[in-house]
């Protein structure tokens, strides 16, 4: 009965390495690396972020580096047993990478990771996780450098406790203050459990985050991970006035998966940008979503200075004609 109420969710945190890596088992790195991975705090509200800490030490007598799979879930992935607990979809396309960790001897590094941006716990209870690590690491040798992808395995409990509305909205006010923060880590760290949160009372956050630099487009994405609604709509339409390509085609994109009316207006002023990948970004959306009424709009591009959006506008030209 005891075994009933847990549920066991397997944690694969994988990381993709070049074939001149080979792979080691823990055993046989103790003397270099040491590794654990545990829960931050033994109790959480219902959808608020759940953390667990991965602390990496040097342990042994020369440099190492490493690359930790933080934050890119390109390089995750969970598994969970259980009906009450939602494994997520991995998204493949997130603007993140991975960088190397530089560490000397006797130095450590610890990362965050929240468990809320691949499981999704739909009720309180008392939970089992599992991890299986896969860390690639270069160790700096006198006779030069050499590969290993060291794996370990372990567990740790969590609790989730019952939905707290007014202590899960101080919750998300504080991480909302650490967005403020002078080092960049602790504002990406704030923002990464605002990120993928399930409850609707992270949206106003996600909506004031569009306004801090870099954070963009992981706003917009997280945005468009809540049901539409019309604050949704209006704040991911809005974004179609920032100077970033980048960060207007992951708004268009986004705006398209929900199945929101967009503004034409706001399309239209795109194709006026002095940016030519957001000329082309209009021109393309306007290509899919094809109206007679957009020619006047269309027609000064047919001589752009810009060959590509000069001969786009020309195709959809047209189309119209």
């Amino acid at each position: 009965m005891l075994l009933s109420k847990h549920i066991i969710a397997y944690i694969i945190l994988m990381v993709m390495s070049s074939q001149i890596f080979t792979h080691a088992k823990a055993t046989e790195m103790d003397e270099i690396v040491k590794i654990n991975l545990i829960g931050r705090g033994t109790s959480h509200i219902l959808n608020e972020p759940v953390p667990a800490i991965l602390t990496v030490v040097n342990t042994g007598t020369v440099p190492i580096e490493l690359l930790l799979p933080y934050p890119n879930p390109n390089n995750l992935i969970f598994k969970c047993l259980g009906d009450v607990v939602l494994t997520k979809p991995l998204e493949q396309n997130q603007p993140e990478r991975t960088v190397p960790l530089h560490l000397e001897p006797g130095e450590e590094v610890q990362k965050i990771y929240y468990l809320n941006r691949y499981l999704s716990f739909a009720s309180a209870g008392r939970y089992l996780v599992s991890y299986f690590l896969e860390l690639p690491i270069t160790i700096q040798m006198d006779s030069g450098e050499k590969h290993e992808v060291l794996l370990k395995n372990g567990s740790f409990d969590i609790s989730i406790e019952g939905d707290f509305e007014e202590k899960l909205q101080k919750i998300l006010d504080q991480y909302s203050i650490i967005l403020g923060h002078p080092d960049p880590e602790k504002r990406n760290e704030a923002a990464e459990a605002l990120f993928f949160l399930d409850t609707p009372l992270v949206i106003p956050y996600l909506r004031k985050m569009l306004a801090i630099s870099g954070m963009e487009q992981q706003s917009i994405l997280a945005l468009g991970r809540h049901a539409a609604s019309k604050e949704i709509i209006e704040s991911l339409s809005n974004v179609l006035d920032h100077p970033e390509a980048a960060v207007v085609g992951t708004a268009l994109t986004e705006l398209d998966k929900i199945n929101a009316d967009v503004p034409r207006g706001k399309v239209h002023l795109l194709l006026k940008s002095r940016n030519a990948s957001i000329r082309l970004l209009g021109i393309n959306w306007l290509a899919f979503h094809h109206n007679e009424n957009d020619i006047e709009f269309v027609t000064p591009l047919l001589e752009d200075s810009n060959p590509v959006v000069k001969e786009k506008a020309t195709d959809l030209y047209r189309l119209y004609r």
